[in-house]
This record gives structure tokens, C-alpha cells and sequence, in this order.
């Protein structure tokens, strides 16, 4: 890597640096980063073959990564909930309605449950839900004016920047919303009656668990047929590292030149193993990219999750027409998502708990909810806001690419 990318890295790390307040000059920066490079160098020349990346990609990427952690060290002010700062008085406020510490035990019992048993369940929790309302309110204009104080005219603005979405392509996706749903719609696999708590406010329709013979029995069986389909994958195969933990994705560890892909345990078989054709696809997306002496890392999370969504339906093609034909529903569930996050922080003081039965309704053409009032049980809004929005970013675009790809079969 020679000296002006490290300028280049640096630069477009500056002001990142001074939003959040830290005083940091260039060149300290740059400073940082040739130390960095140089040990980066000692470890490429260590790591055991074949490599995954080339050496100048490797050491951009520790580069990168350095400055992202000396960043998160640096702007990290941690606080009491007892005495929060003035401008995390509110999201301190919801914290103590709802500690995170029961926010995901409550959400596991809650779906662990048998569907027509859920009703109950929730009525059990007895939470007050006017007052949660209101402090997830709060926070919500709360989000909004931190991103304000960050130089973003709206709170989605900031997101847009983090995972590199083009602004065209999330105004494409918005205004394109309801071809999306319909698309979708068309594509579901007519896998027999519905029951009747399917489209009720206490479960979230899956077609993955309807697919009815189902490919896969474990994760050896994904592996050798994806290997197959993407032959870049079986040179690579020892350098993978796949378990169980919290949530489903995949680290590229540079310490090791090691895949490490883990799989969310609160999902069943079905749903561990699509999450694996995920995760390899974007190991695949990162080999690709390498090959071709393109840093995957450096694309952005936007860009990484469309280009591992175009293999991942690629596989489920061959794999099976109704396990190919289920992961629309997925994408509803996500486009409602991207609904409810949008409307919430463009006007937060609503009936929240109507909106996302409006969403719901909207992505399900057969839901009729009038009231919905788990929304902040979903952690990917009330933990995580627009933790997913790269995700539905990159599958509207896939999908209009199929839609169009239809258009012209048909004509």
C-alpha cells in the first residue's frame, strides 16, 4: 500500500473523527496507519496458504479495521442509567421500562411459544404498554436529533452514510415499494392452508417452515453442494469456521486469514441452514472480489449484501423451486420493516402499535391487523434501528432485476 491510500483512508476518516468530538489531527492518522501497515506486512508473510486476499487488500483491510476500533474506543462514553447525559436522558428513560437484560428473554418467550398459545403469553407479560410507548417515542426523536448533531438532516441520512447506500437506490427502493410487495407476493409457494394465526400479530409468517421436503439435514450436506456450484469455495473450505452463537454472520478474522461464520441458535434447522447459504455466500462475494484484486471490505455493507443475495438465490434455485420461492416471504418481512423504521422516524408521536399493523397489512395481502403492539420486541428496531436497511436496500434492487428479467421472458 503506498502513502496515498493511506491519505485517502485517513481522510475519509477525519471528519468520522470529529463528529464524534475527537481531537485528532491528519496526520496522527497517518501516523497510526503506517504502524499499522507495517505489522500487517509481518503477518501476511505468516499466514499459512492459500490466502484469501492479496497483501495490499490485507493490509488495507488492518488499516481500516485499526482506525474503526481506535474510533469506537475513542467516541465510547459510557454512562450510568442513573445519571445519563442530556442527550441520552431518553433512551436511559426506556432503558429502565425495558431493560435490555429482559428485552430478548422476553422476545424468546414469547416465540417459542405455540402460535395459537402466543395471545396469552403476551397478556401474561402484564408490561405496561402506554408507557413503553411513550419512552420508545422519546428516543426515537431523541435518534433523531443525535444525527442532526452529526451533520445528518435525518436520522436514516446517517445510515445511508455508515453502510454506503447510494441515496438513488433507497429512494428507488421506497418509491418502488408496492411493485416489490406484489412481486413478492406472486413468487410464495403455495405450500397448502393457512392457519389461522398465521397473519396474527403474534407471529411472523414463515414459508421456509412450510417448504415441504425440505433439501439439507446439516450443515456438511450445504457444504459439498455449494462447493460444487462455486468451486473457489472447496480451496478454501479449511479456512472456514463455522458454529452456534447469538445472531447469524460472517467475520473475516485477518489475524488467522480464517472465515469465521456463525449461525443464530433461536431459529430451527431450516432456518440455521438458509442462514449458512448466507453466510457462505458472502464468503464466496469476498473470494470473488479478491481474485479480481477488489477489497470486498471496502465496499460497504450495501454493496456485500447484494452481491452475496445474487449468489445465495442462485443456489437456492438448484437447490429447490420452494425453498427458492419461500425466501420472498423473508423479503416482506423485511420491506415491513423498512416501512414501519421510515414512517417511525419521519413522524414518531403516532400510535405506533397501529402503524405496524398498518405495515404488516401492507407487505401481507391477506393480514387484516388493526393493532400491533410488539414492534419493540423486534431488537432490529428497538436495539438495533436500520440495522437491516443495507439488506432491504440490496434485495429491491435484485428483485425489480428479476421483475424486469420476467418482463422480458414473458415478452
Amino acid at each position: 500500500m503506498d502513502t496515498n491510500y493511506i491519505n485517502e483512508i485517513c481522510s475519509e476518516f477525519l471528519p468520522r473523527f470529529r463528529a464524534e468530538k475527537v481531537d485528532i489531527t491528519l496526520k496522527e492518522l497517518v501516523g497510526i496507519s503506517k504502524k499499522t501497515e507495517a505489522r500487517a506486512k509481518k503477518k501476511y508473510a505468516n499466514l499459512k496458504k492459500p490466502r484469501s486476499c492479496p497483501a495490499d487488500i490485507y493490509t488495507q483491510n488492518w488499516v481500516r479495521r485499526t482506525l474503526e476500533k481506535n474510533l469506537a474506543t475513542k467516541a465510547l462514553k459510557p454512562f450510568s442509567l442513573d445519571n445519563p447525559p442530556s442527550a441520552f436522558k431518553a433512551s436511559a428513560k426506556y432503558f429502565w421500562q425495558l431493560p435490555l437484560e429482559i428485552h430478548r428473554p422476553l422476545a424468546i418467550r414469547l416465540f417459542d411459544a405455540k402460535p395459537e398459545d402466543r395471545e396469552e403469553v403476551w397478556k401474561n407479560f402484564k408490561l405496561p404498554y402506554k408507557e413503553i410507548e411513550k419512552r420508545f417515542i422519546d428516543m426515537a426523536f431523541e435518534r433523531t436529533r443525535l444525527a442532526q448533531k452529526k451533520g445528518y438532516k435525518t436520522y436514516v441520512g446517517m445510515f445511508l452514510d455508515k453502510y454506503k447506500i447510494p441515496k438513488t437506490s433507497y429512494e428507488k427502493c421506497s418509491k418502488s415499494l408496492d411493485k416489490l410487495i406484489e412481486y413478492c407476493d406472486r413468487q410464495l409457494p403455495k405450500t397448502g392452508a393457512i392457519p389461522a394465526w398465521f397473519y396474527s400479530e403474534y407471529n411472523l409468517p414463515c414459508y421456509i417452515c412450510k417448504v415441504s421436503n425440505f433439501p439439507f439435514k446439516d450443515f456438511n450436506g450445504i457444504l459439498d453442494y455449494v462447493a460444487k456450484i462455486y468451486p473457489i469455495l472447496r480451496k478454501f473450505r479449511n479456512k472456514m469456521n463455522i458454529r452456534v452463537g447469538e445472531a447469524s454472520k460472517m467475520f473475516y478474522k485477518m489475524e488467522t486469514d480464517i472465515f469465521e461464520i456463525t449461525i443464530g441458535r433461536k431459529g430451527n434447522a431450516r432456518h440455521r441452514i438458509v442462514d449458512l447459504i448466507h453466510e457462505l455466500s458472502h464468503v464466496i462475494d469476498f473470494l470473488q472480489d479478491s481474485s479480481r484484486g477488489i477489497n470486498s471490505i471496502d465496499k460497504g455493507e450495501y454493496l456485500r449484501e447484494k452481491e452475496a443475495l445474487k449468489i445465495e438465490i442462485s443456489i437456492l434455485k438448484k437447490v429447490s423451486l420452494q425453498l427458492y420461492q419461500s425466501i420472498f416471504g423473508e423479503f416482506l418481512l423485511s420491506f415491513r420493516r423498512f416501512i414501519f423504521e421510515t414512517e417511525l422516524y419521519r413522524d414518531p408521536d403516532r400510535d405506533l402499535a397501529k402503524l405496524y399493523a398498518e405495515t404488516f397489512n401492507r407487505c401481507f395481502k391477506d393480514a387484516r391487523q388493526r393493532s400491533n403492539h410488539i414492534y419493540f420486541l423486534d431488537e432490529h428496531i428497538s436495539l438495533k434501528p436500520f440495522s437491516t436497511l443495507p439488506h432491504a436496500v440490496a434485495q429491491s434492487e435484485v428483485i425489480l432485476s428479476l421483475a424486469r428479467k420476467d418482463a422480458r421472458a414473458a415478452s
